[in-house]
C-alpha cells in the first residue's frame, strides 16, 4: 500500500493536467504559470521552476481556442537543463486575464 501511494505521488509530480476551460482557478489552485517558450509552444511552470511540456497532439495549438473550447491537457515534466537559454515568456494570473480580456474571453 505504502508503495502505491508513492507512485500516485510521484506521477502527480511528474505530470500537470489542466483544464483551459477554468484556467484562471486552475493557475491559482495548482500555483503554476504559463510559460511561452520561442518557437517551442505552451509549457507550464510550477512554484519550484520545473518545466511541463504540452501533450504532443496539443502542440501549435493557440491559447485562445483552447479556452474557448475548455481543453484538458496533460503536461509532462522536462529536462529544463537546455531550455533555460531559449526566450521564455513567463505569465500568471494577471497576464491570462489581461490576454482573456483582450480577446472577449469569458473570465469566470
Amino acid at each position: 500500500m505504502k508503495n502505491k501511494i508513492y507512485e500516485i505521488i510521484n506521477e502527480m509530480e511528474n505530470e500537470i493536467i489542466l483544464n483551459f476551460g477554468n484556467i484562471i482557478q486552475e493557475l491559482e489552485t495548482k500555483n503554476i504559470k504559463l510559460c511561452f517558450l520561442k518557437e517551442k509552444g505552451i509549457f507550464i511552470e510550477n512554484a519550484n521552476k520545473n518545466l511541463y511540456s504540452m501533450e504532443t497532439y496539443w502542440h501549435g495549438s493557440y491559447l485562445d481556442k483552447l479556452i474557448t473550447n475548455g481543453i484538458t491537457v496533460k503536461f509532462n515534466l522536462v529536462d529544463a537543463t537546455n531550455i533555460e537559454n531559449w526566450q521564455k515568456e513567463i505569465w500568471g494570473l494577471p497576464e491570462v486575464k489581461a490576454f482573456m480580456k483582450r480577446q472577449f474571453l469569458n473570465i469566470a
